[in-house]
């Protein structure tokens, strides 16, 4: 299943995301956007049973719209989750401050 994998992911362009305290980084090869964290509204788990490899980010826009964006986290946790089912490191970060948000 990787090796079907690896030939789409080279000409794919892959979301890679960062955060700090107000805002998430989506950063696509030479552009970057910045959302605040208030403004997540959800991260959709990758599912490899229908060949999704990928995290989602459910943004909630001014219009009340929801923008979608797919990202791959750090390999490491990619494998974690995908072994185990268990978020790690910045991934599980990001998860644990969109749920004290919104508590």
């Amino acid at each position: 299943m990787l090796l079907m994998l690896l030939p789409s992911i080279v000409f794919l362009r892959l979301n890679k995301i960062t955060f700090d305290e107000n805002f998430v980084y989506v950063t696509k090869w030479m552009t970057e956007e910045k959302y605040e964290i208030e403004k997540i509204k959800s991260i959709n788990e990758a599912d490899m049973t229908s060949l999704d490899p990928f995290f989602e980010l459910e943004i909630m826009e001014q219009r009340g719209e929801v923008k979608k964006v797919d990202f791959t986290p750090k390999f490491f946790e990619n494998m974690t989750y995908l072994l185990k089912r268990e978020y790690s490191g910045q991934l599980l970060e990001l998860k644990r401050r969109i749920r004290a948000l919104k508590s």
